[in-house]
C-alpha cells in the first residue's frame, strides 16, 4: 500500500456488514445502508482511531456503494425516459397517419371542386352565347 496504488477488494464481502477494531479495541461495525446513509462528518468521526488501512478499505467500500446507487437510479431514469419518449412516439406516428389521411381526403375535396368550378364555367361560358 505504500507504494501509492490503490487497494482493491473482494466483492464477495459487500453485502456483509464490515467490522473493524480501532486502537482502543472497541469494534465499529457498518451495514451496507448505514455506510451509504451517513454524512461524511459522521462517518468521519466514527473512523477516528482507526489504522489508515482500514479507513481506506471502509471510504472506497462506501464509494463503491455510492457509485452502484448513482447507476442504479441512472438505468431506472434512462429507461423511464425510454418508455415515455417511445409512447410519445407512437403518439406521432398515430397523429402523422390521421393527418395524412386527412390531407388526403381534402385533396380529393379540392379535386372534386375544381372540376365543379371548371363545369360551372363552361356553363357560364356557353350561356354567354346564347345571351
Amino acid at each position: 500500500m505504500s507504494d501509492g496504488s490503490r487497494p482493491t477488494y473482494d466483492d464477495d464481502s459487500i453485502d456483509e456488514p464490515l467490522n473493524l477494531a480501532t486502537k482502543e479495541k472497541r469494534l465499529v461495525e457498518f451495514t451496507d445502508d448505514e455506510l451509504v446513509q451517513l454524512s461524511v462528518r459522521d462517518l468521519n468521526r466514527q473512523l477516528r482511531g482507526l489504522p489508515r488501512e482500514d479507513v481506506l478499505k471502509l471510504k472506497q467500500r462506501r464509494r463503491t456503494l455510492k457509485n452502484r446507487g448513482y447507476a442504479a437510479s441512472c438505468r431506472e431514469k434512462r429507461l423511464t425516459q425510454r418508455e415515455k419518449l417511445e409512447l410519445e412516439r407512437d403518439h406521432l406516428k398515430d397523429e402523422v397517419f390521421s393527418l395524412k389521411e386527412e390531407n388526403d381526403e381534402m385533396r380529393s375535396q379540392l379535386r372534386s371542386m375544381q372540376c365543379k368550378l371548371q363545369a360551372l364555367e363552361r356553363l357560364a361560358v356557353s350561356a354567354k352565347r346564347f345571351v
